[in-house]
């Protein structure tokens, strides 16, 4: 009898969980997330004419005499637009996103419950669609036709999630006086964002090629939709509104997740 008391309490603690899990996500949601991030990619990279010369790269075209275009190089998702297209895909009003998040906020195992629920899904319907792509590209103006591969694709954003994580590391080395410092000091002024700034550029973490952008050399502390500053802002937003999580516990928390994120990439790739 205890036994089998034990075995209804796990029973019914596994159907509440996966009702709340559903609830983050209904499968309509996730499909609607698949077609954001492919929709968003493209066969190519666009970056200003004088950041190529700055990495002695040579142009496969210029465009306006301002552009150089380069399709052989798959531009990989920001945390901005992943946010983004995470948003559009639960179709949710602003105060009902902040619901949304909250309840991670207040349960994160549930992202690593929906990650387990539905990545094999997402990662290989993404490699699905972006593999299609490939096979009906004939656009000649694009010398390298396999751009839109998953291989390339994927190859592109777990370089992007380990850059992250690259700054995550190196935050998590300063001391709370400073993190806490840098984190909340951290505004839209560039005043207020310069020591921070100044702190990332010495430490290498800013400049870096094809983080999500063809602006590298826009990034900085405080803008919200490049990295780093999409992670940086990011980690104040949730602190602000969940004191909680203090900077620490969420960049630890997002490289443990972005570790299994990547594990899921690898499994299926």
């Amino acid at each position: 009898m205890k036994k089998l008391l034990i075995v209804l309490i796990a029973f019914t603690t596994t159907l509440v969980g996966m009702t709340v899990i559903t609830d983050l996500y209904t499968r309509k949601q996730i499909n609607s997330l698949i077609d954001e991030i492919c929709n968003d990619y493209r066969p190519y990279v666009r970056l200003m004419e004088y950041n190529y010369q700055s990495k002695n790269l040579t142009p496969v075209g210029l465009k306006n005499n301002k552009y150089v275009y380069r399709d052989d190089i798959v531009r990989a998702f920001s945390l901005a637009a992943m946010l983004d297209d995470n948003k559009w895909a639960l179709e949710k009003e602003e105060w009902a996103y902040y619901s949304w998040k909250s309840v991670i906020a207040n349960n994160p195992e549930l992202s690593y419950a929906a990650l387990e629920l539905y990545g094999d899904l997402i990662i290989r319907q993404i490699g699905s669609r972006l593999d299609f792509l490939a096979s009906q590209r004939t656009n000649s103006s694009f010398k390298y036709s396999d751009s839109y591969t998953k291989k390339k694709f994927w190859n592109a954003n777990k370089s992007s999630i380990k850059q992250y994580q690259i700054l995550i590391n190196k935050l998590l080395e300063l001391n709370d006086k400073d993190l806490n410092y840098f984190i909340t000091t951290n505004d839209i002024s560039d005043a207020a964002s310069y020591e921070f700034n100044t702190w990332l550029k010495n430490k290498n973490l800013l400049n870096i090629d094809n983080m999500g952008t063809e602006y590298f050399t826009w990034q900085n502390a405080n803008n919200f939709g490049l990295y780093p500053g999409d992670l940086l802002c990011l980690t104040k937003r949730v602190y602000e509104r969940h004191p909680q999580w203090t900077p620490r516990k969420f960049l630890t928390e997002v490289k443990k997740f972005s570790n299994k994120v990547l594990l899921k990439i690898e499994e299926n790739n």
